[in-house]
């Protein structure tokens, strides 16, 4: 809840959710640009969501999110793993993203990694 009726927690959060992560569930700031591009339908730089993250780790905020590492190389990851399937069932049913741009999303992503594979 936030007393800003325009504000990006929910946004924030399913762009998280939709973060590619690590073996261990972790994920960087701009990992979190693609989603949160895809959810708003324009490009989102890191400064514009970076203190969403940081509150999201917050007892304020829930505490939904744990952090890791030092400034700049700070990665994130659900505290409780469940909640990330649970937030982008949420966004979905919300009508906040689909299902298609989902999948299209994720096709992008593993096209983009392959290729940066192919590169090195």
């Amino acid at each position: 809840m936030s007393p800003q009726k325009d504000n990006l927690y929910v946004q924030v959060l399913l762009a998280c959710a939709l973060a590619t992560c690590d073996d261990f569930g972790y994920f960087a700031a701009a990992d979190v640009r693609r989603p949160m591009s895809l959810i708003m339908k324009r490009l989102y730089e890191i400064p514009s969501f970076s203190r969403h993250l940081t509150a999201f780790c917050r007892p304020e905020r829930g505490a939904v999110l744990q952090q890791i590492g030092e400034k700049y190389q700070r990665r994130f990851r659900f505290r409780n793993p469940l909640m990330q399937p649970y937030v982008v069932l949420k966004g979905v049913a919300d009508g906040i993203v689909t299902v298609d741009e989902i999948m299209d999303s994720a096709g992008e992503s593993a096209a983009e990694s392959d290729s940066t594979e192919a590169n090195s």
